[in-house]
């Protein structure tokens, strides 16, 4: 019997954006369902989608993870400060959760040495 082990991590690898039929309009209402949908979308390489539908998603349910995620957005987009903004954003809410996000999000590679990512992070 073979086992069928994925992580999450690895399933955008199999799937193109084309090839992917999200809803139109994106859902929204749960902060959690937001934060995944985010996700699905920066995963996908939809950096400018995901960042406004994360930004909106946000205006409505002030969580952390969801400032990260348009931090991340921004990042991918090469747009420094809006990264770093947000970045400080979610600090504000959760530090130790940024930090943690943050580390692990390889669109932040960029900046990562960049002393304003530290205090960002940190919320300074």
């Amino acid at each position: 019997r073979r086992r069928h082990t994925r992580y999450w991590r690895d399933w955008s690898s199999d799937v193109s954006s084309s090839d992917l039929a999200l809803p139109q309009p994106l859902p929204t209402g749960r902060a959690y369902s937001s934060y995944v949908m985010s996700g699905v979308l920066l995963r996908l390489g939809r950096h400018d989608e995901a960042g406004r539908y994360a930004a909106a998603a946000y205006s409505g349910h002030r969580e952390p993870m969801l400032a990260v995620h348009v931090a991340r957005a921004a990042a991918a987009l090469g747009q420094r400060d809006t990264a770093l903004a947000w970045l400080r954003t979610a600090a504000t809410e959760n530090s130790a959760m940024t930090i943690e996000a943050a580390g692990a999000a390889t669109e932040f590679d960029a900046i990562r040495n960049d002393p304003a990512f530290t205090d960002a992070v940190q919320g300074v």
